[in-house]
């Protein structure tokens, strides 16, 4: 968020709506990483670190991009009107779709800030104690 602020852009509905699909995308991938770290626990921490960073980026952003997709084919599409094939490929583009933007404008906006930020909270999830 503090990126969005430095490029002088306004909370819109829309803003709120992706921080919250962020925030939910986080939250569900922290409990991944805890259960990943509760698997690990008996390897090194270094390990258990790795998987819970892995859970965080990847789930983060694989979330997210679900939760973007859904509300984009939701709101716009009546699937139930489609064969299930041509549903299926209406969510695979704009699931591809969804994932360019997420990567191509997203990521380097959050990037900055959300990488150290990510790093920081895997190595406090990993070293929970059990």
């Amino acid at each position: 968020m503090l990126a969005w602020l430095f490029l002088d852009r306004s909370f819109t509905s829309r803003v709120l709506t992706a921080t919250l699909y962020f925030a939910l995308a986080g939250t569900l991938s922290a409990g991944a990483g805890l259960i990943g770290a509760q698997f690990l626990s008996k390897r090194r921490e270094s390990a258990r670190i790795a998987a819970v960073l892995v859970c965080l980026v990847a789930g983060t952003t694989g979330l997210a991009v679900l939760f973007f997709t859904l509300d984009v084919v939701l709101t716009r599409h009546s699937l139930s009107e489609f064969p299930i094939h041509v549903s299926l490929i209406i969510l695979g583009i704009s699931g591809a779709g969804t994932t360019y933007s997420m990567l191509s404008i997203a990521a380097p906006i959050i990037l900055p800030l959300g990488l150290p930020v990510i790093a920081l909270f895997a190595v406090l999830i990993a070293r929970t104690p059990r």
